[in-house]
């Protein structure tokens, strides 16, 4: 009688199904894994420009009084669904009326999907802060005082997303 050593077919290809399964439960697993990463890098990228115009219009603001003859320069971040912007608005009117006062400084493109609550906003997408740091999205200039709601930022993508809220004192966070 004659002894064989060896695996049979049927055993090769159940060890085979079962590693395929595996390696694809860990591809699904690590895809996501991933996409997690590039949203919290996207959305950290955009808390440190919005914390960079807060500090801009900190050290380099002007604010006027209506009476002064004098002209407006802050800076925010303006969002569009493709991407962001830090900007800088200078003009001797209050509140901007349209963006022919607001210059692009630095544009940042996004695989994200970024959308605002543009009911609070004059110019969709475009936030303001004032010289104390405080956000001027409805464009009273002094900020804080009648800012009934945040301003939101949703990033969203690869079935993700992420918050990121600006509140009436200018403290920035993510959910």
């Amino acid at each position: 009688m004659r002894i064989n050593k060896g695996f049979t077919l049927i055993e090769l290809m159940v060890v085979i199904t079962i590693f395929v399964i595996l390696i694809s439960i860990a591809f699904i697993a690590g895809s996501k894994f991933i996409n997690r990463i590039k949203l919290n890098e996207t959305v950290d990228k955009i808390i440190s420009l919005i914390n960079d115009a807060q500090k801009l219009s900190i050290l380099k603001g002007v604010e006027c009084d209506p009476v002064d003859n004098c002209s407006y320069d802050l800076y925010g971040i303006w969002f569009s669904s493709s991407g962001y912007s830090l900007v800088r608005y200078s003009s001797t009117t209050w509140p901007p009326a349209d963006d022919t006062d607001v210059v692009k400084i630095e544009n940042y493109t996004s695989k994200f999907l970024i959308s605002t609550n543009d009911n609070i906003s004059l110019i969709s997408g475009l936030v303001l802060f004032n010289k104390k740091g405080m956000p001027n999205y409805n464009f009273d200039v002094t900020g804080g005082i009648n800012l009934t709601q945040p301003f939101v930022v949703t990033v969203s993508g690869y079935s993700l997303s992420k918050k990121i809220t600006i509140d009436q004192t200018g403290n920035v966070h993510a959910e």
